[in-house]
């Protein structure tokens, strides 16, 4: 899994298989910082504020951006 897949679904947050598989929560948080988030993210999801989240980082340009470079040759 990718950060993203929950990005129009969070409920897959909620599963620790999921988490597991993105490094931003299994590598780079400690496990307090997970279960804060996702003790708000539950808030968001209960009040239905969570679709106003979403709709606001709606875009129609993309989640990712690929940049080539090249090596100057000397």
């Amino acid at each position: 899994q990718f950060l993203y897949c929950g990005k129009q679904n969070p409920e897959l947050y909620f599963d620790e298989q999921i988490r597991h598989g993105i490094s931003s929560f299994s590598s780079l948080s400690n496990r307090t910082e997970v279960e804060n988030g996702l003790s708000e993210l539950r808030k968001d999801i209960d009040s239905g504020k969570i679709e106003e989240i979403i709709k606001s980082y709606e875009n129609d340009l993309g989640d990712y951006l690929y940049v080539i470079g090249k090596k100057a040759s000397r």
